[in-house]
């Protein structure tokens, strides 16, 4: 199992914890949107490229139908002139490249000779030809280009064809209906277009790189690209091969009336989008279609280039880190090295000076710490030859932390009582007059039991007499004190603590709990503890942002601090001391200076002849009234 222990690893950890899920979310979500870009883009020009081609076979369509319409009337006018009106039909076959050829086609009983009547002009290889389309080898009068118009009693192009017997290809067909006089059909004029020729223009639509156009009937016939072409060697083509005629009939009848559609088809598991138009004066369908892999193709390379520049981001990023948490861990692992030298007891172990200005002051409390630490060890050692480790780390503990306290300072009584559960505990408190203005006090609690807790509480005292000489600030001493131990213990060793800065002049008290048990303020008819912000002990993590915060003095007259000794304070039934017992001797109390008397009263008297669960300390503060 990995252990990220150092700064830099722990770095590279948090920032790649929270790096690599935005970028992901960052290339998935500019994926997802490049994904809509493309599809948008290529329908864009889809519909333009389908919208410019539908209106070319619009307008030649449009060429196409006004000749056999324009023959139609003059016939219908004057039927007697038939040989003006096929010259007139010869010259528009010759002159007119989109039309292929043209008939003009009698009911027996309305031609001029009262018999099969069906004249039809076309060019092939640049020669006209003429042709007479009669049963038996052309029964046109059963031919859906002459009987059909009329039955729908409509001019119509007509579904895809080969011309067996009259041009000799595929064709689409427009028929104008010839009517007389009375109104009466008496025949049909046409012309054709040849389906390659449709082809040729349907074929030069093109989009991405196999993306083709395709037109289809009302019917669902395929008109161009003609089947007969081999196209074997394309995808696309291949895929409207497989075209479903009832298929295409039904999407011819969901878009006739709409100026455009767009649709998912799925093939041989591949999936393409197809958009459909359909054309004016036509029953025809122009459509469009293109693959999704080719759509999104580019996508590949950019994911290939998003994931490299995450690589390179991190990598980056480890880079910075290590260059920044060199310098920065530089002087902390030196001022470590030199701390765990003393905590293993060589107090005679030298300590630079050289650091930057952020470790000046903590080398300067190791340095305080480290003479003091001699100072009393050379004193007990003195006066007593002691004979077991415990006794003598007793006695130092007891020189920074004495059992009692009773003080007056600038019109407030402090007193003090800490009863040790074992010979060596970690309870610790404070009383320090700054000027006559500002008193700053404190009482914590170290985490661990023996002589690592009475040395960690030697270090946080002379810690904190060092930082009061620099700054009044509870919040300054709160960050440099938990910076200093964070870099120096272990994540198991802490310290829980609550600091006070009492300001005459201001009238105001700041404080700050460090993870400590909250404090009991006593007023006149009430007692509460005031509003904490969530800060955590001492050594935990070294920038963390420890929170302060102020209450008036005229607002209590009693402060009582004290550590989870009270609270857990354990009797032979195995019942605690808790809050609420606390509380309930507080109220008892009326005098105020002998209130901690009672109190250790209370707790001796309720573990009877049991040994105290935790070490035991109660600070009281009381704010003399004038």
């Amino acid at each position: 199992m990995l252990k990220f222990k150092s700064i830099k690893s722990k770095l590279i950890l948090y920032l790649s914890i929270t790096l690599i899920p935005i970028l992901i979310i960052l290339l998935y979500s500019g994926k997802s949107y490049i994904k809509k870009i493309l599809y948008k883009s290529t329908l864009f020009n889809a519909k333009i490229s389908v919208t410019k081609a539908a209106r070319d076979i619009e307008n030649l369509t449009s060429e196409i139908s006004e000749k056999p319409r324009e023959i139609a009337d003059i016939v219908g006018n004057n039927i007697s002139d038939i040989e003006k009106t096929e010259n007139l039909m010869k010259k528009y076959v010759k002159e007119n490249k989109f039309i292929y050829g043209m008939a003009l086609a009698f009911y027996p009983e309305f031609s001029p000779n009262k018999s099969y009547y069906s004249s039809y002009y076309y060019l092939k290889n640049g020669k006209l030809i003429y042709k007479q389309l009669v049963p038996p080898s052309y029964d046109y009068l059963n031919s859906n280009w002459f009987f059909l118009p009329v039955k729908l009693k409509k001019n119509i192009w007509s579904e895809p064809y080969f011309d067996k017997g009259g041009g000799e290809l595929w064709m689409s067909t427009y028929s104008a209906i010839i009517k007389n006089n009375e109104g009466k059909p008496i025949g049909i004029a046409t012309a054709d277009v040849s389906i390659r020729f449709l082809t040729e223009i349907v074929e030069r639509i093109k989009i991405l790189k196999t993306g083709r156009a395709f037109l289809f009937s009302k019917e669902g016939n395929l008109i161009a690209p003609t089947m007969k072409i081999d196209k074997k060697n394309n995808e696309i083509y291949v895929v409207l091969k497989g075209f479903n005629k009832e298929n295409l009939k039904k999407i011819a009848k969901e878009c006739l009336w709409k100026d455009g559609l767009s649709k998912e088809l799925f093939f041989n598991k591949t999936k393409y989008f197809v958009y459909y138009m359909p054309l004016r004066k036509t029953d025809w369908i122009i459509g469009i279609i293109f693959p999704e892999k080719e759509l999104f193709a580019p996508l590949k390379r950019i994911e290939l280039y998003s994931v490299l520049l995450i690589l390179g981001v991190l990598f980056l990023v480890i880079g910075v880190i290590t260059i920044i948490s060199r310098n920065v861990t530089k002087d902390i692992n030196r001022i470590k090295s030199v701390s765990l030298e003393i905590a293993k007891g060589n107090f005679d172990v030298e300590i630079p000076q050289n650091f930057m200005y952020e470790a000046k002051s903590i080398a300067e409390a190791l340095n305080t710490m480290q003479i003091s630490l001699k100072k009393y060890i050379e004193e007990v050692k003195e006066k007593s030859k002691l004979e077991n480790e415990l006794l003598l780390a007793h006695k130092i503990q007891s020189s920074f932390v004495p059992n009692k306290t009773d003080v007056e300072i600038n019109g407030f009584s402090f007193k003090a009582v800490s009863l040790w559960a074992k010979q060596v505990g970690g309870d610790f408190y404070g009383i320090n007059k700054i000027d006559d203005n500002k008193i700053l006090f404190y009482l914590g609690d170290v985490s661990g039991k023996g002589i690592p807790a009475v040395l960690y509480v030697a270090m946080v005292k002379g810690m904190i007499e060092v930082l009061i000489n620099q700054t009044h600030s509870i919040k300054e001493i709160a960050s440099l004190l938990n910076k200093f131990f964070a870099n120096i213990t272990k994540h198991n060793t802490f310290a829980t603590m609550f600091i006070g800065l009492i300001d005459k002049k201001e009238g105001k008290l700041h404080y700050a709990n460090l993870g400590h048990i909250p404090p009991i303020f006593i007023d006149i008819n009430k007692l509460f503890s005031p509003i904490l912000s969530g800060n955590i002990p001492v050594g935990v993590f070294p920038d963390f942002n420890f929170k302060t915060s102020t209450i008036d003095l005229k607002s209590f007259n009693q402060i009582i601090i004290f550590s989870d000794g009270v609270l857990d304070a354990k009797n032979s039934k195995g019942q605690t001391f808790e809050n609420e017992k606390l509380i309930e001797v507080l109220k008892k109390v009326h005098n105020r200076a002998n209130l901690i008397n009672y109190l250790i009263d209370e707790i001796t008297n309720f573990v009877d002849d049991t040994d105290l669960y935790d070490d035991t300390t109660i600070l009281n503060i009381i704010r003399n009234l004038i």
